[in-house]
């Protein structure tokens, strides 16, 4: 399968990319984290979650099922999460993100984060 817009974003969540994963956004994004309130606008959304990604040495995306409809891809799959105790955590979730040109405006991330800070 070739690489899509998706998962060159995805490449850079699992790298933890900032930089590059900030220029993926529109100036209006907004991204809703499990049942956290939407983040909205870029520089608050990059900052939620630099503050997340912080929270754990490392994370792998593995998604095994998607669906791309026009400028919207659904994505369900395993997030495997490091721990900074070293213990690994995996966590079933699905997400939706929609892009308006090239660039994303919306990810809705539905997931449980009670297992990771367990």
């Amino acid at each position: 399968m070739s690489s899509t817009w998706w998962q060159a974003m995805y490449d850079d969540i699992d790298n933890k990319r900032f930089e590059s994963l900030e220029a993926r956004f529109t100036e209006d994004v907004v991204v809703t984290l499990a049942g956290n309130p939407p983040a909205v606008g870029r520089d608050v959304a990059m900052a939620e979650q630099r503050e997340f990604m912080e929270s754990f040495r490392s994370l792998r995306h593995q998604f095994t099922n998607t669906w791309e409809v026009d400028d919207t891809a659904i994505l369900e799959g395993v997030v495997t999460y490091e721990r900074h105790d070293g213990k690994t955590v995996e966590i079933p979730g699905a997400t939706v993100v929609t892009r308006s040109g090239d660039l994303v405006d919306t990810v809705r991330i539905y997931l449980d984060l009670a297992p990771l800070y367990a």
